[in-house]
Protein backbone atom coordinates (compact mmCIF):
# COMPACT_ATOMS: atom_id res chain seq x y z
CA UNK A 1 0.00 0.00 0.00
CA UNK A 2 1.30 3.52 -0.92
CA UNK A 3 1.47 6.15 1.89
CA UNK A 4 1.53 9.66 1.49
CA UNK A 5 5.00 9.82 2.29
CA UNK A 6 6.02 6.89 -0.55
CA UNK A 7 3.97 8.89 -2.84
CA UNK A 8 5.32 12.18 -1.92
CA UNK A 9 9.36 10.97 -2.18
CA UNK A 10 8.21 9.46 -5.75
CA UNK A 11 6.48 12.66 -6.59
CA UNK A 12 9.74 14.34 -6.09
CA UNK A 13 12.49 11.78 -7.37
CA UNK A 14 10.06 12.65 -10.50
CA UNK A 15 10.28 15.98 -10.63
CA UNK A 16 13.73 16.27 -9.99
CA UNK A 17 14.45 13.79 -13.02
CA UNK A 18 12.16 16.04 -15.03
CA UNK A 19 14.92 19.19 -13.81
CA UNK A 20 17.64 16.94 -14.72
CA UNK A 21 16.39 15.68 -17.96
CA UNK A 22 13.95 18.03 -19.34
CA UNK A 23 14.65 16.74 -23.47
CA UNK A 24 13.84 12.79 -22.31
CA UNK A 25 11.10 14.23 -19.97
CA UNK A 26 9.63 16.17 -23.13
CA UNK A 27 9.71 13.38 -25.05
CA UNK A 28 8.53 10.57 -22.88
CA UNK A 29 4.94 13.00 -22.43
CA UNK A 30 5.17 13.34 -26.07
CA UNK A 31 5.13 9.53 -26.34
CA UNK A 32 2.28 9.01 -24.19
CA UNK A 33 0.22 11.39 -25.78
CA UNK A 34 0.72 10.10 -28.96
CA UNK A 35 -0.18 7.02 -27.62
CA UNK A 36 -3.51 8.08 -26.12
CA UNK A 37 -4.62 11.24 -28.55
CA UNK A 38 -6.54 8.25 -30.35
CA UNK A 39 -8.27 6.82 -27.38
CA UNK A 40 -11.58 8.04 -27.13
CA UNK A 41 -11.94 8.27 -22.89
CA UNK A 42 -8.68 10.46 -23.20
CA UNK A 43 -10.44 12.62 -25.75
CA UNK A 44 -13.56 13.08 -23.40
CA UNK A 45 -11.51 13.78 -20.48
CA UNK A 46 -9.04 16.09 -22.29
CA UNK A 47 -12.22 17.60 -23.72
CA UNK A 48 -13.93 17.75 -20.09
CA UNK A 49 -10.68 19.20 -18.68
CA UNK A 50 -10.53 22.13 -21.36
CA UNK A 51 -14.03 22.91 -20.64
CA UNK A 52 -13.69 23.37 -16.93
CA UNK A 53 -10.15 25.11 -17.31
CA UNK A 54 -11.07 27.58 -19.61
CA UNK A 55 -14.71 28.20 -19.52
CA UNK A 56 -15.44 26.84 -15.61
CA UNK A 57 -18.21 24.49 -17.64
CA UNK A 58 -18.40 20.81 -17.39
CA UNK A 59 -19.11 18.45 -20.26
CA UNK A 60 -22.52 18.05 -19.37
CA UNK A 61 -23.31 21.62 -19.30
CA UNK A 62 -22.08 22.02 -22.87
CA UNK A 63 -23.98 18.99 -23.56
CA UNK A 64 -27.00 20.90 -22.19
CA UNK A 65 -26.66 23.85 -23.78
CA UNK A 66 -26.34 22.29 -27.21
CA UNK A 67 -29.79 20.76 -26.81
CA UNK A 68 -31.09 23.49 -25.22
CA UNK A 69 -29.75 25.66 -28.82
CA UNK A 70 -31.05 22.60 -30.90
CA UNK A 71 -27.64 21.57 -31.97
CA UNK A 72 -27.36 24.53 -33.61
CA UNK A 73 -25.29 27.97 -33.41
CA UNK A 74 -27.21 30.73 -31.61
CA UNK A 75 -26.23 32.94 -34.07
CA UNK A 76 -26.81 31.62 -37.59
CA UNK A 77 -28.92 28.07 -36.76
CA UNK A 78 -26.14 26.51 -38.75
CA UNK A 79 -25.80 22.80 -37.14
CA UNK A 80 -22.28 22.38 -38.53
CA UNK A 81 -19.68 23.71 -35.78
CA UNK A 82 -17.15 24.60 -38.53
CA UNK A 83 -14.82 22.30 -36.39
CA UNK A 84 -15.26 19.25 -34.10
CA UNK A 85 -17.72 20.65 -31.83
CA UNK A 86 -19.17 24.31 -31.66
CA UNK A 87 -17.09 27.01 -29.58
CA UNK A 88 -18.19 28.05 -26.40
CA UNK A 89 -18.75 32.16 -26.82
CA UNK A 90 -17.75 34.00 -23.62
CA UNK A 91 -17.25 37.64 -22.33
CA UNK A 92 -13.54 38.20 -22.54
CA UNK A 93 -13.54 40.32 -19.47
CA UNK A 94 -15.75 38.86 -17.46
CA UNK A 95 -15.48 34.85 -18.15
CA UNK A 96 -19.55 34.45 -18.19
CA UNK A 97 -20.39 31.59 -20.77
CA UNK A 98 -23.09 33.16 -23.10
CA UNK A 99 -24.02 30.20 -26.17
CA UNK A 100 -22.04 28.09 -28.50
CA UNK A 101 -21.44 29.33 -31.88
CA UNK A 102 -20.24 27.66 -34.92
CA UNK A 103 -16.53 28.78 -35.92
CA UNK A 104 -17.90 30.94 -38.61
CA UNK A 105 -19.87 33.07 -36.10
CA UNK A 106 -17.47 32.64 -32.97
CA UNK A 107 -14.87 34.68 -35.66
CA UNK A 108 -17.01 36.93 -36.63
CA UNK A 109 -17.51 38.20 -33.06
CA UNK A 110 -14.43 38.32 -32.22
CA UNK A 111 -13.28 40.38 -35.02
CA UNK A 112 -16.02 42.45 -33.87
CA UNK A 113 -14.70 43.13 -30.95
CA UNK A 114 -17.30 41.88 -29.16
CA UNK A 115 -19.05 45.61 -29.22
CA UNK A 116 -22.96 45.28 -30.35
CA UNK A 117 -22.22 48.94 -32.10
CA UNK A 118 -19.96 47.70 -34.34
CA UNK A 119 -22.36 44.43 -35.17
CA UNK A 120 -25.05 46.86 -35.85
CA UNK A 121 -22.88 48.84 -38.06
CA UNK A 122 -21.68 46.45 -39.71
CA UNK A 123 -25.22 44.94 -40.34
CA UNK A 124 -26.61 48.05 -41.73
CA UNK A 125 -23.81 48.54 -43.68
CA UNK A 126 -24.73 45.08 -44.97
CA UNK A 127 -28.07 46.01 -45.31
CA UNK A 128 -27.68 49.33 -47.76
CA UNK A 129 -26.12 47.14 -50.26
CA UNK A 130 -29.15 43.98 -50.70
CA UNK A 131 -31.97 46.91 -50.73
Amino acid sequence: MNSPEKIARAAAREAAWRLANPEAAKAKFRAAYERQKSNPVFQARRRAAVLRHKYGITAEDYDRMLLEQGGRCAICRTDKPGRKFFAVDHNHQTGAVRKLLCMHCNVAIGYLREDPAIARAAAEYLDSFTR
